[in-house]
């Protein structure tokens, strides 16, 4: 079974709003900017179906005052796309909308430091390339690393005792400076020494941005998937010499068909020196994207998302062109990810997401970040957890990287808006098309809005 997310209604506030006596209604024809304690239900119409949810002590746009029941004090408020907003527990504030999560600027390990992270609790602080933005610091206890929670960075600073450890990984929302040393601020405004936990190494996982770096004609883009390293060999079968050994999720081309039709072994271009083919193969020695037309009934414009299970990759493409490739996990044999025509249900910054009731082997992971529905119980969305980009690893979710699922959720439809923390598609604003296949087999469509 699929992951849930079971609570939408999260804050991250950095200050709560100030209260105001009876503030009267929007003002008729002009943008005014509310904020609440609490998440908020954005509707389509007045006290009817949902459009989506604010973020609490986030503020969000109303562009005037509307009319419905059941709701006290300033009324009803537009909102952006078409939605109407009770405002009986908002107030006006002067804090401008924007958009979210809030990112946490802080340079997380990369996952091939890990072992030499393990060994020396040290890793790399000026890489070469930026680590991804990420929305909270992930960090956890391990072996040593107790995760010691202090009530507050003063108490920490002044000496008080832990008050309790953390178990399995926790989302902080900073990190601070004391006279003993940094701490990682949790929510509650709770510390945990930043030498006391050990930081989640995050996967820099490189993906393919074709629109603007596209792959020459006759190849396909492709990366190494061996945890001990992809065998490049010098003939296209498993006892021919080895010549070259690729890292763990090395990006590379192929030529766009395989050696002889059927087969798994691909060529190498330059495989084993300037002019000297290599040869790989896919079962488990690379991912790479195999063409397929789009659906029946796709514009060429029309953007929209193609997963292969076959090979674990995600493609972002406009009619039958491909626009963004990278590497996922999918559902395991006992909980396949389910193939189709999809249309995007609804998208949420980031939530908290469990196994379903009963669930023989439950599970509960806290802030989950960027998930994008596409039918119930199962969802695109960015996984902390573990870096097997590459290899099925989900309960039957498609785990991204987090910086490549910020992509995906940027891109695609439904909007969200400033201050939202949710947002559903429909009728009107329908959610962006999702195929889930293997290889070129054709599959069901599954769309309720068309």
């Amino acid at each position: 079974m699929a992951l849930m997310a079971v609570s939408p209604t999260l804050a991250t506030a950095d200050s709560e709003p100030e209260p105001r006596e009876d503030p009267g209604p929007p003002a008729a024809g002009e943008v005014s900017h509310w904020i609440s304690r609490f998440p908020l239900h954005i509707h389509r119409e007045a006290d009817e179906d949902d459009r989506g949810l604010t973020h609490a002590n986030e503020a969000f746009e109303v562009l005037g005052p509307a009319e419905g029941r059941h709701c006290k004090g300033p009324g009803w408020g537009k909102t952006r796309g078409d939605g109407f907003v009770c405002l009986e527990n908002a107030v006006p504030t002067d804090k401008i909308p924007r958009m979210l999560p809030n990112y946490v600027d802080f340079p997380h390990p990369d996952s091939r430091e890990n072992e030499d992270y393990l060994e020396t609790g040290e890793y790399n602080l000026t890489p070469d390339m930026p680590y991804p933005n990420a929305p909270f610091i992930y960090a956890r206890r391990y072996k040593e690393k107790k995760g010691r929670v202090y009530k507050s960075a003063e108490a920490y600073a002044r000496g008080e005792s832990s008050i309790y450890r953390i178990g399995g990984t926790k989302t902080f929302i900073r990190v601070e400076d004391t006279e003993r040393g940094k701490v990682l601020v949790r929510r509650n405004g709770h510390v945990v020494p930043l030498d006391d936990v050990r930081v989640v190494t995050l996967s820099r996982l490189q993906s393919y941005h074709l629109r603007t770096n596209p792959v020459p004609d006759g190849m396909l883009p492709a990366w190494a998937i061996r945890g001990k390293g992809t065998r490049v060999r010098a003939k296209p079968h498993e006892d021919a010499k080895v010549i070259q050994t690729l890292d763990y999720h090395t990006p590379l081309l192929i030529r766009d068909q395989p050696v002889k039709p059927g087969s798994r072994w691909w060529e190498v271009p330059d495989g084993g020196g300037e002019g000297v083919p290599g040869y790989v193969q896919d079962r488990s020695g690379i991912r790479h994207w195999v063409p397929a037309p789009p659906p029946k009934g796709v514009g060429d414009d029309e953007f929209w998302i193609d997963v292969d299970l076959g090979q674990q990759v995600l493609g972002l493409r406009r009619g039958a062109e491909l626009e963004y490739l990278t590497m996922v996990s999918t559902g395991v044999g006992a909980h396949p990810t389910p193939r189709g025509l999809y249309q995007i249900k609804d998208k949420t910054v980031y939530a908290n997401m469990a196994s379903a009731p009963g669930a023989e082997k439950p599970y509960f992971v806290g802030n989950v970040p960027w998930i994008i529905h596409f039918w119930p119980r199962y969802a695109i969305h960015g996984a902390f957890w573990h870096w097997g980009f590459g290899w099925r690893r989900s309960h039957g979710c498609i785990n991204m990287t987090l910086h490549d699922v910020r992509t995906v959720y940027e891109d695609i439809q439904p909007t969200n808006y400033p201050g939202w923390k949710m947002v559903f598609a429909n009728e009107n604003y329908p959610g962006t098309m999702l195929r889930i296949r293997r290889g070129d087999q054709q599959v069901i469509d599954r769309r309720k809005w068309r």
